[in-house]
């Protein structure tokens, strides 16, 4: 039985929003009123964020996956659309390769379909063995100015305290569970359930040149650019994401 701790707003079609890597549910606190008049709007702390508890280690993305499916099954969700952000997003393509028949659509918000690259594999391992030296406070100064374009930007500070609440083997289990996941592509490629695509055109950590080509190729993908923005078009393109999210959301 699924033990996973979320909150949850409003009335209507389910809409599910998954935060990224060293968050939680409060990433979306003030982004998702928005939703409440026309959605029943959920977000849940992923297994080892927040208030929900770890995950036994090793586990994998499609661990977590499974887990967030479970959750859904316990709520009776009916086929909720999925928002993932970062590391939400590989957890929704989880969903969308193993348990499809939960679910009527995903969202990639500031994520990707493709598998880490060689390049990215050698970084991911060398957070993981500066955490380890290290701890976590150290990381998360670097890291979390470097999600946004403008490094003034205000939220940042907020961000900074939220990822400071990272459990340190959540931070590290996560890392190799990233690193390892599998490349979803071809699946996302096939798929025939609708995907939604907003990608940073200063994102530092996904590079916004293959989701372009990839929404080329995609019948079924939306794709938007945010040109201001990098990894965190929640606060950088508040008023527009949430926009965007609206009309995908929205049943036909």
């Amino acid at each position: 039985m699924s033990s996973i701790y979320f909150r949850e707003i409003g009335s209507g079609p389910p809409l599910v929003f998954l935060h990224g890597f060293c968050d939680s549910h409060e990433l979306w606190a003030d982004f998702i009123g928005e939703f409440a008049s026309s959605h029943r709007v959920l977000t849940p702390d992923l297994p080892g964020f927040g208030r929900s508890p770890e995950l036994p280690v090793p586990f994998s993305i499609d661990d977590v996956g499974d887990e967030i499916t479970e959750w859904i099954k316990k709520l009776g969700l009916e086929r909720p659309k999925i928002i993932g952000h970062s590391l939400g997003g590989y957890v929704a393509l989880s969903l969308l390769a193993r348990h499809k028949e939960q679910i009527s659509g995903i969202g990639l918000f500031h994520s990707t379909p493709f598998a880490d690259t060689l390049e990215r594999k050698k970084i991911r391992q060398k957070v993981i063995q500066f955490v380890q030296l290290n701890g976590i406070e150290p990381f998360i100064e670097t890291f979390v100015p470097g999600l946004f374009a403008d490094k003034l930007n205000p939220h940042i500070e907020s961000t900074r305290q939220r990822a400071l609440a990272t459990k340190k083997e959540a931070l590290l289990s996560y890392s190799v569970a990233m690193r390892d996941r599998t490349d979803q592509s071809e699946l996302a490629l096939r798929s025939t359930l609708p995907l939604l695509i907003i990608a940073g055109a200063h994102d530092p950590l996904i590079p916004i040149e293959d989701l372009r080509k990839f929404a080329k190729i995609n019948q079924k993908c939306t794709f938007f650019e945010l040109p201001e923005a990098a990894h965190m078009g929640i606060f950088e393109a508040k008023k527009l994401c949430q926009a965007i999210i609206s009309r995908f959301a929205t049943p036909e």
